[in-house]
C-alpha cells in the first residue's frame, strides 16, 4: 500500500515529504482513520534518535508520557490511559506482550525501522483489543532495490554506551533482500544525588553511582521483496530480538553497600510475517500470515518461563467505487498457545475479528464508518463502531481550515496473566469483563503554505470514559484481579510545525502541548482516593524542538518539560522538570556515498529528575556516532 501526505500543502517541500511505498499501517489505509489525530515522526527526528529505542524518541519528539528508569523498562502512557491501552504494530502483527499486555518500548530499536506514525486515541474498531490510548505503527520501506547499497553505523556515549548498526540492500529491480542489525550495550554506571541518604554533617545528599542497570540489545530483520507486476507483490520480514537488561535497583538499595543483586531480566522474540497483494482487478485482495514467539525469563531462572506462541493470519479486500467513495473489509484470525509456568492448566485460545470500514468524500465533508466484531475462546467481546468526520470550514490557494471529529467505541480483553496467573498469592481472574470505553474529540486543523513556508496548527479536545478498568488487588491476603474503577481522561492537545526555507538553509520549529485530566470516579476498591489525578499521568507536558540545517550541516535543539507526577494516592509527589538536549551534525559526500557524523549532549544543565519514584535517572550524557553509507 502506499502512505501518502494527503495535503497538498507539501508540494514546495517534496525533497523531503517523499512517497514511498510503505508497510506502515498494514492494509488499514489512512483515509479510514478520518478524525483522528496521527503524526508522523520525520526523517532528521529519527535520525536524532536511531541509535536508541522507541522510548526515546517518543519523549524527545512527542508530548506522550512515558514511564522509565535507566535500567531498560519503560511503558507508554497515551491520554491518562495504562500501558495495556497502546498497541505497537508492526505490519499485521501486534507485538505487545499476550501475558503482560503491553510492550516494553526501551526493547523497540529506532534504528531498523524506516516509519514512525502515531495514532492518538481509541482505534480499536480498526485495530481491536488495547488499542484504547492509541497505537503505535512501525514500518518498513519496501525500496525494490536494483543494485547494491549499505550502511553501517556506530556509536560511543557516556556510562559505556556503545552501538552499532547496519542495513545491506541487494536487488534486481523484482526481488530484494534488506538486512537490518542493531547491537547496543551500556553499563548505566553513571553519578547521581542520591535523595535517600542524608549526610548531616554536610547537610547535603550523598553523591552516589548507579549499580546493575546494564542494558544489552540485540536485533536482526531479514526482509525479503518479491515484485510480481507493478500491481502484485509479495513481502516479508523476519524479526529475532534478544534483550537482556538488570533490574535496576532503587536508591534505598543502590546506597546500600550490602545490597549485590544482580537481577537479570532477558527477552528472546521471534516474528515473522509475509504478505500477499493483488491490485490488479478493481477488488484489490491481500493475504497475510505470521508467526511470533515470545518468551521472558526473569532474574536468570529458567524454571520459571513466560511465553507464548501464536499463529496469525488475515484476509481482506477493498475496492475503489468512485474517486469520493472507497471501502475496505477484513478477517483476522488467531491461535494462540501459552507457555508459562503459573498457569494451571494447558491453555490455548483463538481469536477471530470481522471488521469493515468505508469511505466517503462529498461536497467539503470527508467521513468514515469503521465496525469490527471480534470473537474469542471462552470470552466475550463487544461489537465496536466508530464515525469519522471532517469538514473544510475554509481554503484558498495557500492556506486550509479543517475541523475534525470522530466517536468511538473501544475495549479491552483481559491479558493471560490477568486471567490465568496463579502463583505465589496471586490468582488471575477467568470472570474478568472485558474493559469498555466510549471515546471523543474533535478539533480544528489549520495549514498555511506560501513562498517556501509551512505553517500547521492543530488544537484537539479529547474525552474518554473507559468502565471496567482491570486492577489487582488484595481479596483477603490473596491478589486477584478485578474489574474495578470508571476512569475519565479528558484534555487538550495543541502543536505547532513552522518549516522555513531559502536556498540552502532551512528551518523548523515544532512544539506540543498537553492538559491532561485523568481521575478515578468510581471504584469497588474503599481504599481508592475518587476524583483525584491518576497516578504517573502528568496534567502538563510540553515539548519543543528547533531545527537549523545549511548545506551539510544540521543543528537541534530540543526541550522537555514534564509536570508534577502522583506515585501514589497519599501524597507522594514527584516534581516537575525540565529538560534540554542538542545535537549538532554534518554530512559529506564521497563520489556516490556519504559519511556523516553526529554529536549530541543530552540534559545539558544537568537535571536532576526522577521518572519514577526513587529511580535514578542520568544527569548530563554524550554521544558520538559516524554513518558511512555505500551505493553502486
Amino acid at each position: 500500500m502506499y502512505f501518502i501526505p494527503e495535503d497538498s500543502t507539501y508540494s514546495h517541500f517534496n525533497d523531503t515529504l517523499q512517497i514511498q511505498e510503505v508497510d506502515i499501517y498494514s492494509n488499514n489505509s489512512k483515509k479510514y482513520v478520518v478524525g483522528s489525530k496521527i503524526e508522523s515522526l520525520s526523517d532528521i527526528q529519527k535520525i536524532d534518535t536511531e541509535d536508541g529505542s522507541l522510548a526515546n524518541i517518543l519523549t524527545k519528539y512527542t508530548s506522550i508520557y512515558v514511564k522509565s528508569d535507566a535500567g531498560g523498562l519503560s511503558s507508554i502512557r497515551f491520554r491518562g490511559t495504562s500501558p495495556n491501552h497502546t498497541s505497537i504494530l508492526v505490519g499485521g502483527l501486534n507485538i505487545n506482550s499476550l501475558t503482560l499486555g503491553y510492550s516494553n518500548a526501551s526493547n523497540v530499536p529506532v534504528y531498523i525501522f524506516d516509519n514512525i506514525a502515531i495514532q492518538f486515541g481509541s482505534s480499536s474498531a480498526t485495530n481491536g483489543s488495547g488499542s484504547i490510548g492509541g497505537n503505535i505503527n512501525l514500518g518498513f520501506n519496501n525500496n525494490w532495490t536494483n543494485g547494491f547499497k549499505a550502511e553501517i553505523k556506530g556509536q560511543l556515549g557516556s556510562f559505556g554506551e556503545n552501538m552499532i548498526g547496519s542495513k545491506i540492500f541487494v536487488g534486481n529491480g523484482k526481488i530484494e533482500s534488506i538486512t537490518r542489525f542493531y547491537r547496543y550495550n551500556i553499563n548505566n554506571n553513571f553519578p547521581f544525588l542520591n535523595t535517600a541518604y542524608y549526610n548531616w554533617e554536610t547537610k547535603s545528599y550523598t553523591r552516589d553511582t548507579q549499580r546493575f542497570a546494564s542494558i544489552n540489545q540485540l536485533s536482526l530483520v531479514e526482509q525479503v521483496n518479491f515484485k510480481i507486476s507493478q500491481k502484485q507483490n509479495i513481502t516479508s520480514f523476519i524479526w529475532i530480538t534478544k534483550n537482556k537488561h538488570n533490574s535496576q535497583p532503587n536508591m534505598s538499595d543502590n546506597g546500600n553497600t550490602a545490597y549485590t543483586g544482580d537481577a537479570p531480566i532477558e527477552e528472546k522474540d521471534f516474528r515473522s510475517w509475509v504478505l500477499y497483494n493483488n491490485n490488479v482487478h478493481p477488488i484489490h485482495y491481500y493475504i497475510g500470515a505470521g508467526y511470533v514467539r515470545d518468551k521472558q525469563i526473569d532474574y536468570s531462572d529458567k524454571t520459571q518461563n513466560i511465553g507464548t506462541e501464536r499463529l496469525v493470519s488475515n484476509i481482506g479486500i477493498n475496492q475503489k467505487i468512485s474517486k469520493k467513495i472507497k471501502y475496505q473489509a477484513g478477517i483476522k484470525y488467531k491461535y494462540i498457545i501459552p507457555n508459562v509456568y503459573a498457569y494451571d492448566d494447558d491453555i490455548s485460545e483463538q481469536h477471530l475479528d470481522a471488521n469493515i470500514s468505508f469511505f466517503q468524500k462529498w461536497n467539503k465533508i470527508k467521513y468514515t464508518v469503521n465496525i469490527r466484531k471480534q470473537w474469542v475462546t471462552h470470552f466475550k467481546a463487544p461489537l465496536t463502531p466508530a464515525l469519522g468526520l471532517e469538514y473544510k470550514l475554509t481554503s484558498s490557494n495557500y492556506t486550509s481550515l479543517n475541523a475534525i471529529g470522530n466517536i468511538q467505541k473501544s475495549y479491552r480483553i483481559p491479558t493471560f496473566n490477568d486471567r490465568y496467573w496463579n502463583q505465589e498469592g496471586y490468582s488471575g481472574n477467568a470472570n474478568l469483563k472485558p474493559e469498555d470505553g466510549m471515546n471523543y474529540e474533535g478539533g480544528i486543523k489549520f495549514i498555511w503554505n506560501k513562498n517556501n513556508t509551512l505553517l500547521k496548527l492543530n488544537a484537539q479536545y479529547f474525552y474518554m470514559d473507559i468502565d471496567n478498568w482491570i486492577m489487582w488487588i488484595n481479596k483477603s491476603s490473596r491478589w486477584e484481579a478485578s474489574n474495578v474503577q470508571r476512569v475519565i481522561s479528558r484534555g487538550i492537545e495543541l502543536s505547532e510545525d513552522f518549516l522555513f526555507s531559502v536556498n540552502q538553509l532551512n528551518f523548523e520549529l515544532t512544539t506540543n502541548y498537553t492538559f491532561n485530566k485523568a481521575t478515578r470516579e468510581s471504584s469497588i476498591n474503599e481504599t481508592d482516593v475518587i476524583g483525584q489525578q491518576l497516578i504517573y499521568t502528568p496534567e502538563h507536558t510540553f515539548n519543543s524542538s528547533w531545527t537549523t540545517s545549511y548545506n551539510k550541516y544540521k543543528l537541534i535543539i530540543s526541550d522537555r518539560f514534564i509536570g508534577t507526577r502522583r506515585y501514589n494516592q497519599i501524597n507522594g509527589i514527584l516534581p516537575s522538570y525540565n529538560l534540554v538536549n542538542i545535537s549538532l551534525g554534518k554530512d559529506f559526500n564521497f563520489n556516490k556515498n556519504k559519511f556523516s557524523i553526529l554529536l549530541k549532549a543530552n540534559n545539558i544543565f544537568s537535571k536532576e529528575y526522577q521518572n519514577q519514584n526513587n529511580y535514578a535517572m542520568p544527569e548530563i550524557n554524550y554521544h558520538f556516532s559516524i554513518k558511512y553509507s555505500i551505493k553502486q
